[in-house]
């Protein structure tokens, strides 16, 4: 029988839990029996039921199993993905039902859609993406792979967020706007300029930090 299974087990991947939960009641794909960690945290203190399968990195994934990644961190997400690699693991994708996703959106493999998150027409969402609760994306936008959109970010039409990107809760990028990869915007941040290289931005409009 399939096990999916959950990789992490901190304040994010309980949300996971959660959402998947909600998730389930309707497809009754995406019930959630095992989690690895490195940290070896104890789900069941926080009440969930789940077998724990040691940690990530010593794991070896049997054909049958599926995964829900809930890690946060863009290159966790990453270097998870590197270690899992070799073994062609079936990563789930989980978007929930309060989401409102077009009919012409593009979502990737591995990605996470939290609560009342909204896809406009013809917006792409790459590889293991995480969109938080209440994330708005825009018409036309592109999130690259990795990246991580926390709660409340507003992703205007035709933007374009490059991979492994960071964006801090109630975050904004004005319409046609590029943001290059790895670069982590602060919560609050309005960014009105494209940002071609890495880096961080904090302040509204956003300052580049380092």
């Amino acid at each position: 029988m399939s096990r999916l299974i959950l990789i992490g087990a901190g304040g994010f991947a309980r949300e996971v839990l959660e959402w998947a939960s909600d998730t389930n009641e309707i497809t009754a794909n995406h019930l959630i029996t095992h989690y690895l960690d490195d940290k070896h945290a104890d789900l069941k203190s926080f009440g969930y039921n789940l077998d724990f399968l040691g940690d990530i990195t010593n794991f070896k994934p049997e054909k049958s199993d599926r995964f829900l990644l809930g890690v946060g961190s863009p290159e966790a997400k990453r270097n998870i993905l590197k270690k899992f690699a070799g073994y062609k693991a079936q990563f789930q994708t989980l978007i929930h039902p309060t989401a409102v996703i077009t009919r012409t959106s593009n979502i990737g493999v591995g990605t996470i859609v939290c609560p009342f998150s909204v896809l406009s027409a013809n917006t792409r969402i790459g590889n293991f993406v995480t969109l938080n609760c209440y994330t708005s994306i825009g018409h036309d936008a592109v999130i690259g792979d990795f990246s991580t959109l926390s709660s409340h970010v507003d992703i205007t039409g035709a933007v374009q967020i490059g991979e492994s990107c960071f964006l801090g809760s109630g975050a904004r990028v004005v319409p046609k706007k590029k943001i290059g990869n790895r670069v982590n915007i602060g919560a609050g941040c309005t960014i009105q300029s494209s940002i071609k290289g890495s880096g961080t931005y904090y302040t509204a409009p956003a300052k580049k930090l380092f």
